[in-house]
């Protein structure tokens, strides 16, 4: 307590920082990490749960989006205005080492056709024909029109196949949160509020290795500015971690 008092406002008010960040990243990450959500094209959706099918809700690119995975497996996606599907993935078992086929169906009528190669992270999709299968092929003219190579007009709003098959095996499931990052930050923080509270000493303990007398060594007027400096850059840096911890890898 005797320590804290002799602290000035400003070490007073980065510790204050530091303890709030710990507290309210706490009870952030405790929050998120038991929300289960889906990645899809780089965005997180959120998941919900009712009677008979399963609805991840979000934005991806700026615009509202949900993917409903109904009792019978098919999958619904809604975005823009439109709907896609339902589509029903058969096939594809990825825990065999083998490259199983797979189709997609949209009500009876089969939209796609190949196989999967299943790797560390997932698979990767080829058509029937044995090339890799890519998502759209898409070239932007110059009036701002997307189409493919063959030059029809692409809706990229549009699911590709292996968007489907990711959906349907549930590969992209994932939490929001990261706690590695989360352990770091915190680290951090806690090293931080040490150096503050106990500034003096740690600086002579670093001297005990370079000095003959480290007991009667006092910091220069450099020493002390750059222990400010970094008081006022750890906690931006802190936060910074925090957050990323709750990105979508």
């Amino acid at each position: 307590m005797n320590r804290l008092k002799k602290l000035n406002k400003f070490q007073k008010g980065i510790l204050a920082v530091l303890a709030g960040m710990i507290v309210l990243f706490t009870i952030i990450y405790i929050v998120l990490s038991h929300g289960e959500g889906l990645v899809y094209r780089d965005s997180y959706l959120r998941k919900t749960d009712d009677l008979y099918s399963v609805v991840y809700k979000g934005t991806v690119s700026g615009k509202n989006i949900s993917i409903t995975v109904d009792c019978t497996k098919g999958i619904t996606i809604v975005t823009a205005g439109k709907e896609y599907g339902p589509y029903w993935v058969d096939g594809g078992d990825t825990s065999r080492e083998l490259t199983p086929e797979v189709t997609i169906r949209d009500n009876k009528e089969i939209v796609f056709r190949g196989w999967l190669k299943p790797r560390d992270d997932g698979f990767v999709v080829f058509k029937d024909d044995g090339s890799l299968f890519v998502g759209h092929p898409i070239i932007t003219g110059s009036d701002g029109t997307v189409i493919d190579e063959n030059g029809n007009v692409v809706d990229v709003n549009e699911p590709t196949a292996s968007e489907i098959i990711y959906i349907a095996k549930n590969i992209s499931l994932t939490r929001r949160t990261n706690w590695a990052a989360y352990a770091f930050a915190t680290f951090i923080c806690i090293i931080t509020a040490l150096s503050i509270l106990f500034e003096d000493e740690m600086f002579r303990f670093q001297m005990y290795f370079r000095v003959a007398n480290p007991g009667s060594v006092e910091p220069s007027g450099f020493e002390l500015a750059s222990r400010y400096i970094a008081w006022c850059i750890l906690p931006f840096l802190i936060l910074l971690i925090y957050l990323l911890g709750l990105q979508v890898k």
